[in-house]
């Protein structure tokens, strides 16, 4: 239907045939191939009658369908019309060919041309006994017993006259810009795909939709085979309809969308950011994610449209509020789930500071600046590594104080405690085993928050070392 409304006649039938081929037993294709097929041989039987042009005239007054089906022949090179001939029925002979067309070269028009057999000249029509007996016709009996004539003949033939070359061109008027929208948000179809159910949306409108009911919008139809299937293939042929005929519209669609791509980037050191608030995190330490809910599952999918594949990470406070600290978590895998849901794999990135909140679609965004620790001046090196080793070793036995059950659990979730490497000292987050030690020590989040904080490596050693002596004091008395 789409190719018809624009008046790409050629393919609109090439889809057709298709559809018949895939569905034989589909009448509503067959009706709308063979309506195509029983027009075309009414112009062609029309088209032997001397009231042939005038026919035509009233025909394009007062039936559009029929002026774009002439449209259409006219559209066909000639070695289609050729062959589209041929198939219909058979040439008796050159001659007849050439005698009807200077018949037609009588008549005042200047109409395209499409190739007729003479067997159509024999129609004679009742209400025009003035044919009968002519030259034309006497002609045209002698020649009835002749040989067929050759295709490489048939190009001698003269042309018929068929429509108005004003009418040839597409008819873009009946393409309408609303017919185009998605129903769901009601713009300019983006990106369009189409559901099993045949109905067609923007891709990101139909997979929000899907995100909180595996129904098709329109229809209610159960989509969960398509949604297990994960194939929201876009369908070139329909966008390439738009891009065409609706150039600027797209483009303004196609914009925005870019617009708000740009903010997944996070390349600038400060800038807006989406943010995720279920748990703590911070820089070298794995994460993983179980996502489910409608408006994460939409934040994780655009994180990976645009290409960043990562997200901010932070906690929510016992009073609703929001931290000032947070840790970016990059994507390292993904997981879709049949449902819908899916399983991250994520590894803790850039610290953040965070200067205001926002919401968008339903999720949190955060306009933040990513910070560093601050360099390590030569002198204080030899006694930074000498405190890094003392760390080092009260952790290691005060993990050999807890139950195996526990040391399984925090293992089997962040691994072992990463290994004492002193290049790592002049990394931007700082050795991974510190960070390590934060996250499995059994104390607040707002603790961990603030040493997320430190900027010096030394601060969040000494952090390490009273807290690991205030857990082992409690637990002595």
């Amino acid at each position: 239907m789409a190719y018809t409304s624009i008046g790409k006649y050629t393919l609109a039938l090439n889809d057709a045939e298709a559809v018949i081929k895939l569905q034989p037993t589909w009448s509503e294709a067959l009706h709308k191939l063979l309506k195509e097929d029983a027009d075309q041989e009414h112009q062609l039987c029309t088209s032997a009658t001397p009231g042939f042009i005038p026919c035509v005239s009233s025909k394009m007054e007062t039936d559009k369908d029929q002026a774009l089906l002439l449209c259409e022949a006219s559209e066909y090179q000639f070695d289609t019309c050729k062959g589209k001939i041929q198939r219909i029925m058979k040439v008796d002979n050159e001659d007849s060919c050439k005698k009807f067309s200077r018949f037609n070269e009588n008549k005042s028009h200047s109409l395209p041309v499409c190739l007729f057999p003479p067997k159509i000249f024999q129609l004679k029509s009742a209400s025009e006994p003035s044919l009968q007996g002519t030259e034309f016709n006497k002609n045209n009996e002698d020649s009835s017993s002749n040989s067929q004539i050759p295709p490489s003949q048939l190009d001698q033939c003269q042309p018929v006259i068929l429509c108005d070359k004003a009418c040839c061109t597409p008819c873009i008027h009946l393409l309408k810009l609303e017919d185009l929208q998605c129903s769901l948000c009601f713009v300019l179809l983006f990106q369009p795909v189409v559901t099993p159910c045949g109905h067609t949306f923007c891709k990101e409108c139909l997979v929000r939709s899907l995100d909180h009911n595996p129904k098709c919008p329109l229809c209610k139809s159960s989509l969960d085979q398509y949604i297990a299937e994960q194939n929201w293939a876009v369908v070139d042929s329909l966008q390439n309809i738009i891009c065409t005929y609706f150039p600027e519209d797209y483009a303004k669609v196609e914009r925005e969308h870019e617009e708000l791509m740009k903010k997944f980037a996070c390349k600038d050191r400060t800038c807006e950011i989406p943010v995720f608030v279920c748990t703590f995190a911070c820089p070298t330490i794995r994460c993983p994610l179980h996502i489910f809910e409608p408006r994460y599952r939409l934040m994780v999918r655009r994180c990976l449209e645009s290409g960043s594949n990562q997200f901010g990470m932070t906690i929510q406070e016992p009073n609703g509020n929001y931290p000032e600290f947070g840790c970016m978590l990059n994507i390292k895998t993904v997981q879709m789930l049949a449902n819908g849901c899916s399983l991250l794999d994520t590894v803790g990135g850039r610290r953040f500071k965070v200067h205001s909140w926002e919401s968008l679609d339903g999720y949190n965004t955060a306009f933040v600046s990513f910070f560093e620790d601050d360099p390590i001046d030569s002198v204080e090196r030899e006694e930074l590594l000498n405190l890094e080793r003392e760390v080092y070793e009260k952790s290691k036995k005060w993990l050999k104080l807890l139950q195996p059950e526990s040391v399984r659990e925090i293992t089997d979730h962040y691994g072992c405690l990463p290994k004492l490497s002193s290049t790592e000292l002049d990394t931007p987050n700082g050795p991974a085993w510190v960070w390590w030690m934060i996250t499995i020590l059994p104390i607040d989040s707002k603790l961990q928050i603030t040493a997320m904080s430190f900027k010096k490596l030394q601060q969040r050693l000494l952090f390490i070392k009273s807290a690991i002596d205030t857990i082992q004091s409690k637990l002595s008395s």
